[in-house]
């Protein structure tokens, strides 16, 4: 056993009787070697070894996916009687409110999700530094990025936050991202990411700015460039500005010298500017030719001045795919396709890799979801929730019935 005294910024921790559990991982090659050490109370030892399990998965997928080496041989995580909010990183140690020790296992991808920033940040914003105020991509929007992609690496890209049964849990992107980030788009609220929490009066805008549009936005920017290139690239600027201090244009111009393509107007867009993108599948025609084989016409229409890169997929009767990039820089544009079947399902950004205003127009055929009581309406459908009712009145006395919501997008509904 031990005990453990740190000195937190808003006042001291109170101490706390801890005990250590350590462990070196055989998977993770390093030179130097990568010891995992966590101290908590002993209740709480399922999630001190919970914490060294997910930070072995964590290490591997940055060393093959990012080819990032972990910049010291040590992680260390602490129990602390912080107030509850995000964990904490300074330097190596990754100080974890007490709360997280008492959640329930239903809700350990949370834990998940929380952690991964938090260890991320040993590389980007300990390792590698900025202002953190106006350069807040670097510790929190990549690090964040990187917990979207690692989630999605062991749930699936659409994986919800619980695990619980599907239909009843929020989707860990799509609603605790995009969500906030889009409502405020749409309200004329959103802010670009290198906006001051110092200097705006509109703190709960930037605060969304930085920790939810931010790991978006460096998420097209994977789409944009390509998701392998985009590693790698990622990988090098790490291990070229290590130990230095960065800042946005420090970022564009590696990234450009490892992909060799031009950024500027990406960078000028998103991290200066508040862009609005929104595409949709206009008239498409099929043919069928000579050889047996269809000839697809699709018609994909911009609907706002700004945009970026975009990808239409197409999926056959027999489920094959075929799938190409329109560069987006025209207001509309027809697209060929030479299928061996019929269409099936025509669809724009089919990974969802862009902040679109509305993805229900994305698809050539319409997405209806019924679902009893409730659900968490996705933003390329149309929810429909039946709902029971119970009321009565002093004539015909109590009355039963089935009501019906109809979801039109995150924030409205018809009842």
């Amino acid at each position: 056993g031990a005990s453990y005294t740190f000195n937190f910024e808003e006042g001291p921790l109170r101490r706390l009787p801890l005990v250590q559990v350590s462990h070196k991982p055989d998977r993770y090659p390093n030179p130097e070697g990568v010891e995992l050490v966590s101290f908590q109370e002993p209740r709480n030892l399922r999630i001190g070894q919970f914490a060294q399990d997910l930070a072995v998965e964590l290490l591997e997928f940055l060393r093959q996916r990012y080819d990032l080496i972990l910049p010291a041989p040590r992680i260390v995580f602490l129990q602390s009687d912080a107030p509850v909010g995000d964990i904490r990183t300074v330097g190596q140690i990754v100080l974890i409110p007490e709360a997280y020790y008492r959640n329930p296992a239903l809700v350990d991808r949370v834990f998940v999700a929380k952690l991964t920033v938090a260890i991320t940040q040993i590389w980007f914003g300990e390792s590698v530094w900025s202002h953190r105020d106006r350069q807040s991509w670097l510790h929190l929007a990549l690090p964040g990025y990187i917990s979207l992609d690692f989630f999605a690496y062991l749930y699936g890209e659409d994986a919800g936050i619980h695990n619980i049964a599907d239909w009843l849990r929020p989707r860990y992107r799509e609603h605790y991202f995009e969500a906030p980030v889009r409502r405020q788009m749409r309200q004329g609220h959103d802010l670009p990411l290198n906006a001051s929490l110092l200097d705006s009066p509109r703190r709960q805008a930037v605060l969304i700015a930085l920790h939810y549009k931010g790991p978006l936005v460096v998420r097209s920017l994977a789409h944009v460039v390509g998701e392998p290139i985009f590693y790698k690239a990622l990988g090098r600027f790490f291990n070229e500005h290590r130990f230095k201090m960065v800042s946005e244009t420090t970022f564009r111009e590696s990234l450009e010298a490892s992909t060799g393509q031009d950024l500027l107007k990406y960078f000028e867009d998103w991290f200066r500017g508040t862009p609005r993108l929104d595409y949709r599948i206009g008239h498409w025609e099929e043919t069928v030719l000579p050889d047996g084989q269809y000839r697809l016409e699709v018609e994909v229409l911009r609907r706002t001045p700004f945009d970026m890169p975009v990808d239409v997929q197409v999926a056959t009767a027999q489920g094959e795919m075929r799938q190409k990039r329109w560069a987006g820089d025209q207001e509309r544009v027809r697209m060929l396709f030479t299928l061996p079947a019929p269409v099936a399902v025509i669809a724009l950004d089919p990974h969802e890799a862009l902040l679109e205003l509305n993805r229900k127009d994305n698809y050539s055929v319409d997405h209806y979801r019924v679902r009893p009581v409730f659900d968490w309406a996705k933003q390329n459908e149309v929810l429909i929730a039946l709902r029971g009712r119970l009321g009565g009145n002093a004539i015909d006395g109590n009355y039963g019935g089935v009501g019906v919501d109809i979801a039109l997008d995150e924030n409205n509904h018809i009842e």
